[in-house]
Parts: structure tokens; sequence; C-alpha cells
């Protein structure tokens, strides 16, 4: 018979490493006697005293109080805070930090209230971190280290250059759960600085959730949190909310590299400096969903260069949002313009800013632009109108579109009741420009009707003749202009919108702008409805009879086989269906 032990020395090593021996509890309270820290009676005066005692693995519980004290770890530990002093090994889930603050306080010490360095894993819950002061993180300072922060306060802490309350860097992983973070600051305004709540250096990954940035500074960028851009950093940014923040530069809540997801922005900035904005990104995986900017005393969203989405942009004192990339499923309102720069805008309410609604290039897709000042649309480059509402604009030249010499295209849009001081109610072609490009904008399968100048005169499509000339004629085509206009399928009528006191723009049944638009056209409307569909008898008969304007009309109930007509075999299917449930009745 074969000996057993080997056999039960490799299980019980197998059982010690998945039950590894747990570390020793260590204690600190103001009345402990200091001499071992292992029970409330002996436990170490300071925090520091019990940091320098500790081994990995140990947990430190401190009582509620005030320590005036700054630690450097040494070890893997755990630092709780919130405890009476007399809970015992398995009462830890008594503690409360927020009935019983328990605050590490570093006023007059001269350096960051923790220093964490190479340490691979920590945990600091339920302390109040305040007065410390460095040149980076005044609060917490780690490098080469993975940290959770979890029930913390961070207030009051400077640093000179980055991260007053917290500056992780050099392959460090930094997570903040449920904490506050607020009037931190970092002072400095040379070129290595920022990020007054937490800054984020080289090669540092940080996730933040839950947890709320007042009222911290950032003298060059990022208020709230600054992540450190091209040295491969980012943060992850969730339910998080950011109010208060200022920065003398970029992003007065935030900036950096980072994912943003279900967080709120609101009153950063100064309302005696309404420069810069609340929300910086930087990097090409920079992003921001389902969350909210408003109210902010600047901006509110600036280079996100993946995107912007799901979000609520609202009366921002600056743009609302300025960005070279997508943005979609949005709302953007009430600020002081809406959008500018070269981007992709899918699918979002842009509506009731001060200055104008869109300025820039690229594409506007499936969008509702209303009741924007100074235009709804301004172009800087080639751009593609599609899908688009845009009604109750107003503007100099162009009050509903606004666009140059550089071969735009407005395709199956509703442009309406919208007014110009100048020129182009609905459609203005502004002067060009000598030494630049001349080529035609089109005008493609669109209702531009009920447009107006501010002397009440119908002005749908017009070229402005102010200096330094004239842009080349629009090309429009298979179009309802009001008061008409030349071209191959053009036509002046009444559109017949089912209430456009209401404003409510699609389309009545018998609508001279069903069946009548090109050929050719997007796969879905402004609704999200299929087209084309083909109504028998009225216009254009086919696949291709595509209605103008931005609504299909709403026939697609009937379309029962989705085959982008409404025929005989869509009623043998009703007419089955309906015998199908005589016969089971």
């Amino acid at each position: 018979m074969q000996p057993k032990t080997p056999i039960l020395l490799c299980i019980l090593a197998a059982i010690l490493l998945l039950n590894p021996t747990q570390g020793a509890i260590l204690r600190v309270s103001d009345t402990g006697d200091g001499s071992d820290g292992l029970s409330w009676q002996t436990a170490f005066r300071k925090p520091s005293d019990a940091m320098a005692s500790a081994s990995n693995g140990d947990e430190i519980w401190i009582k509620e109080g005030t320590y005036n004290d700054r630690s450097v770890v040494t070890s893997s530990i755990s630092l709780y805070g919130g405890f009476e002093g007399v809970e015992n090994e398995t009462d830890f889930g008594s503690r409360d930090p927020g009935s019983r603050p328990t605050i590490i306080d570093g006023s007059g010490l001269g350096d960051s209230v923790m220093v964490f360095t190479d340490i691979s894993e920590a945990t600091v819950d339920g302390l109040t971190i305040t007065g410390g002061e460095a040149l980076f993180g005044g609060g917490i300072r780690m490098s080469g280290t993975r940290l959770k922060v979890n029930q913390c306060i961070l207030e009051g802490n400077v640093a000179t250059t980055l991260g007053g309350g917290i500056h992780a860097t050099a392959d460090s992983q930094l997570q903040v759960s449920n904490c506050l973070i607020q009037d931190n600051s970092a002072t400095s305004s040379g070129s290595t600085c920022g990020g007054g709540g937490i800054a984020i250096g080289s090669n540092t990954d940080a996730l933040i959730e839950d947890s709320e940035f007042l009222r911290n500074y950032g003298m060059c960028r990022g208020g709230g949190i600054n992540v450190a851009s091209f040295v491969n950093s980012s943060a992850e940014i969730v339910n998080s909310h950011f109010e208060g923040n200022y920065s003398g530069g970029p992003g007065h809540a935030s900036a950096g590299e980072m994912l943003i997801l279900s967080s709120t922005f609101e009153r950063n900035g100064r309302e005696s400096d309404p420069d810069w904005e609340a929300v910086r990104g930087g990097g090409s995986s920079s992003q921001i969903q389902d969350s909210t900017i408003r109210n902010n005393y600047c901006g509110g969203v600036a280079d996100f260069q993946n995107g912007v989405v799901r979000c609520f942009i609202l009366d921002n004192s600056g743009d609302g949002v300025a960005i070279s990339a997508p943005i979609s499923d949005s709302l953007i309102a009430g600020n002081e313009r809406g959008i500018s720069g070269s981007t992709i805008v899918r699918d979002s309410l842009v509506q009731d800013n001060d200055f104008v609604g869109i300025q820039g290039s690229g594409e506007i897709l499936r969008c509702v632009i209303s009741g924007n000042g100074n235009g709804g649309i301004v172009t800087t480059d080639t751009t593609v109108v599609e899908n688009c509402l845009v009604y109750g604009n107003s503007g100099g030249e162009g009050g509903g579109i606004s666009v140059g010499a550089d071969g735009s295209i407005i395709r199956y849009c509703t442009i309406v009741n919208n007014q110009a001081d100048h020129s182009g109610g609905g459609i203005g072609i502004r002067s060009r420009d000598p030494l630049g490009l001349n080529i035609p904008s089109t005008v493609h399968s669109c209702i531009v009707t009920s447009n107006e100048l501010f002397t009440s005169e119908p002005s749908n499509i017009e070229r402005s003749t102010m200096f330094p000339g004239a842009a080349a004629a629009p090309q429009v085509v298979y179009s309802l202009v009001g008061g008409g206009f030349e071209g191959e399928g053009n036509i002046d009528a009444d559109p017949m919108f089912v209430d456009p006191e209401g404003d409510d723009y699609r389309l009545l049944y018998g609508s001279p702008c069903t069946d009548s638009a090109s050929t050719e056209g997007p796969g879905a409307d402004l609704d999200g409805r299929i087209r084309p569909i083909d109504i028998t008898g009225i216009g254009r008969e086919g696949l291709g009879a595509f209605d103008m304007g931005a609504f299909e009309f709403d026939y697609s109930r009937a379309d029962l086989n989705e085959d982008g007509k409404v025929d005989e075999l869509d009623l043998m299917i009703f007419q089955q269906d309906w015998y199908r449930q005589i016969e089971i009745q």
C-alpha cells in the first residue's frame, strides 16, 4: 500500500491556498494605551502607529474622532473608520462612518495625508481625509498601487501640481465608490497641473462610481478630475454628480480621456468667466452616455471623440456640444449655441438655443431643429442634412438652414415656419468668397414652405446678394417649395400637414407630397418608419415612390407584408387573418 502522506499534504496545501490565514485586526483609539493595538484598551493612539506595525492582510479599525496625522503605507492593508470603540471581531457590520465620523487631518504636517507606494492591494473605507498639502496628492498620493477608496470624504486638501484630493500614477489602479470629494484644489499654473479633486497620471486606470465632486478647483484643467492625456491612462465615471467645480482651463468638472456613464454635471464654472466647458474629453476612446449636463456657467461638452450618446445638454452658458465626433439620441436645448464643430448628429432634438442650433459641417440625420436663434443650421463646409424637421428658427441669412457655396446637400427634409432678417427664411445661400469655392448646393425631395422674412414677406429659398457677391444658384429638385422654384419635379401646393398649428408636420392622406419625391432615398423616415411606402393610385407607382419631406405618409400599418407597398397582397393577408379569427370563434 502506498503511503497517503503526500496526498494529504497536497490537500492541506490546496486548502491553505483557498483559505489563507486572516490578518490581524489592529485598533486605533485616542483612549488606547498604544501598546499593541490588539484590543481597544491597547489600541494605538494614531493611525500611522498602527500602519507602522501592520503586515500584509491586516485590518486597521479606527475609532471615531479626529487624528492629526499622516501615514506612509508600506503593506497591503485595509483601513476602516466609523467605529464606536467597543466592537469585537464579529461586530464589523455595526460600524457607521456616517454617524461616527473618523477624520484624519494632516493640517500643519506639510505633506500628503496618506502615501501608498508599490502596494499590491489596499483599502481605505469610511474615513474623512483633510488638511493635506503636498506637491502631488494632498489627500492621498499613490504610485504603483491598487487602491479602493469607499465611503470616504476627501475635503480641503491642496496639491501645488496634481490631485488636490487624490493623485494616482505609475501603473496604479484606483477605485472610488460612494465618496464625497469636495473643496480640494490643485493650484499650480505650470505645464504639469490639474485635477483639483482627483488627478490620474501615467499608465493608470480609475473607476469612479456613485460619488460626488463639489467645489473643487484646478488651476489649469479638470477642476473635479483630470486624466493625463497620451500617457496610457483612462477613467470610467459612473452614476456620479459634479457641481460647483472650477478650472482656469479646459474642463471645469472633468478633463481627459474617460468614459462617462449616467452622471450629472451642473453649475460648474464661474458666472463671471464663461470660458471653456464643464466636461472635456481627450483621446479617441472618450465617450459620454446617458448623462445630464445642465445650467453650467460655461459650455457643456467638448472633445469626446468617441461620441455623445443619449444625453441631456441643457441651459449652459456656452456651446452645448463643441465636438468632432458622433452625437446621437440626445436633447440639446437652451444653450448659447447648440452644437459647433465638424460632426455627425443623429436622432437628436436641437431646440431653443440662443445663438444657433448647429454650426459646423458633416452629417445631420433624422433630427428635429427648432426654435433656435441666428439660424437652425449654419454650415461651415460641405454638409449633408437628411430626414430632418427644421421649423420655428430665426436668423440673418437662412432662418432654417444657412449654407455657403460648398456643395451641401439637403434632402428629405421638412423646412417650415422659419424667419430670416435678410434673405432665405427657409434656406439661405450665403454670399461667397470670391477666392473660395462656388459649388451649388442641392435641395432634394424636401418640403420648404411657410417661411418668411421678418417683414412677413414669403421667403423660402433665396440667395444672398450681400457683399461680396452671390453664390451659385442651388439645384432644387422633386421638392415642394412655397411660391414655386424652377427644377425637375418641383411643385407649389398645400402640403397638407396633419396639424401645422400644433407642429405636427406629418402628411395627411391625399397630400401632393405623397409618392412624389425622387426614386432614391433613405430607408426610414424621421419617425423610423420604413420608406418608401407606395400608396396605390397616388403619385408615382413602384418601389421608388418616396414621399417628399421628413415623414413618409403613415400608411405603414396597412403594409402587412412590409414590402414597401400597400396593395392586393396586403388585402389578401388581412382577409386570411380575418377569416381565421371567425373560424376560431
